[in-house]
């Protein structure tokens, strides 16, 4: 039996992979925060630089 996928539809694993990085950007910069690595004027800037990338925006 295949395991379910998250996404509504078929992803190529490649697809899969950039997502994870997203991700992995999108929550590390969280827990910077979280630990207060970055003050929330960072965080902002963090993400702002980070939602530019077309691949993050679709994530």
């Amino acid at each position: 039996m295949r395991p379910r996928d998250t996404y509504e539809r078929e992803i190529p694993p490649e697809k899969q992979r950039q997502y994870l990085f997203a991700n992995a950007l999108y929550v590390n910069a969280l827990y910077f925060r979280r630990i207060d690595a970055l003050n929330l004027v960072e965080l902002h800037g963090h993400l702002r630089v980070i939602c530019r990338n077309r691949i993050f925006r679709v994530y």
